[in-house]
């Protein structure tokens, strides 16, 4: 593949992936994010959620695909064989094969890459 390819899908990849970071939905859930739940005698329970709106939901989910679906030139999948490239340096390499093993974690699922 040439580099000007290369270049491309990395670019592609960083920005999703600072789009993700930097996303409503990343915000919504550090800064808010939680349940409360009261209660008094003779009245029924109340349940209150806050963090992301469904719209901050949808715009991460559409954005995350970018980086599972094989037919985006940035998924983990195919942004792994452009570091099998002798132009990629070893630590950016090696930093790289932790991104799927986090994203694995954090959704807890399994990778293949």
């Amino acid at each position: 593949m040439a580099h000007s390819e290369i270049r491309i899908a990395l670019n592609l990849f960083n920005e999703k992936a600072d789009k993700l970071r930097n996303s409503n939905f990343v915000k919504a859930s550090v800064e808010n994010s939680g349940v409360s739940l009261s209660w008094q005698e003779g009245e029924s329970f109340q349940i209150t959620r806050t963090g992301p709106t469904e719209e901050n939901v949808d715009a991460f989910v559409l954005t995350l695909r970018f980086f599972v679906q094989d037919n985006e030139r940035s998924s983990f999948r195919n942004i792994s064989k452009l570091y099998t490239d002798k132009a990629i340096s070893e630590e950016h390499r090696s930093e790289f094969e932790k991104a799927p093993l986090v994203f694995e974690r954090f959704f807890g699922l399994q990778h293949d890459v």
